[in-house]
């Protein structure tokens, strides 16, 4: 936002200023030679918003602009199914030996890929208990920060996670678990280049880091396992971004729906008690009932 902003008074940033900013972000490209997602762009507008908002508290301007947010369209997210994974995973083992490691760790744990690439041997990784702490993440920007959600957790490693990291293990020269050519902390491009190129070995369509945690996700869902366990594995603050997957669980709220049922009677369809059935379209009056003859009531001789 410094290029738009930058050289701006505080005062000066109004609602046409935002607008302004809106629309010429629609317009650029990535680094990658793509289009601002609008929900990229409303992550900027809710720093700009927050700053606004702090410096009115301070009294450093005297109206807080309206920012707004752009409309985001429902995200639809691209995973592996099994199949495609089990794949996937032999392919790098077959084609790219150097990224297996990388590529059954990301599918098996979901990371993001600013957690992976941030993984330390001592640190984060015990393959005695079979198990990963995730304390940290890695940005090109910004260097080492903490966790998204500033949250550590622990996860559990599957044995085909296990066996390429001792192997991993064997070869290290630094503290990385995954680190680029140099030795140094790997970007996010490299990774993304390598999973093309295990995709495109055996024409597949592209995947990139992302799809590697939706597929863990995805996986986790259909595999019965609860959302809110979900949740906590791929380190979600809400549990709403969790609740994302819920359509791939087959019979969810099932139970919750048989609970609610009454007991199906042999031979017929349950109805309530007392209740009289009647077709909605009938012209059929119900019959009320009658009443008791009304004694005359005497003079009281």
């Amino acid at each position: 936002m410094s290029p738009a902003f930058g050289n701006r008074r505080l005062d000066q940033i109004d609602a046409r200023a935002i607008d302004n900013y809106k629309a010429q972000k629609l317009e650029q490209r990535s680094r990658r030679g793509e289009p601002f997602e609008p929900k990229t762009i409303n992550n900027h507008l809710k720093v700009l918003s927050r700053l606004l908002r702090v410096a009115h508290k301070w009294n450093l301007i005297v109206d807080m602009p309206r920012v707004g947010h752009l409309k985001e369209r429902k995200s639809e997210f691209n995973f592996l199914d099994f199949e495609e994974a089990d794949a996937f995973i032999t392919a790098a083992a077959e084609h790219y030996p150097e990224w297996h490691p990388f590529v059954v760790v990301a599918v098996r744990t979901g990371l993001r890929v600013g957690e992976l690439v941030a993984l330390r041997w001592r640190e984060d990784v015990d393959l005695d208990r079979g198990r990963l702490r995730v304390q940290r993440s890695y940005h090109p920007e910004n260097g080492f920060l903490t966790t998204k959600n500033d949250k550590i957790r622990e996860l559990p490693l599957t044995w085909d996670a296990i066996d390429p990291l001792h192997a991993e293990r064997s070869r290290a020269n630094g503290e990385l678990v995954f680190p680029g050519e140099d030795g140094e902390v790997m970007y996010t491009n490299p990774c993304n280049d390598a999973l093309e190129l295990i995709a495109g070995s055996i024409d597949m369509r592209p995947i990139h880091n992302h799809d590697l945690r939706h597929t863990f996700a995805s996986h986790a869902v259909m595999r019965g396992v609860p959302i809110p366990q979900v949740q906590e594995s791929l380190g979600h603050s809400n549990i709403m971004m969790t609740m994302r997957y819920a359509h791939l669980a087959q019979g969810i709220g099932d139970d919750l729906i048989r609970r609610l049922a009454p007991d199906r009677p042999s031979g017929g369809t349950p109805r309530r008690r007392g209740a009289r059935p009647q077709h909605m379209g009938s012209t059929e009056k119900r019959r009320r009932p009658k009443l008791a003859a009304k004694v005359p009531v005497g003079d009281g001789s």
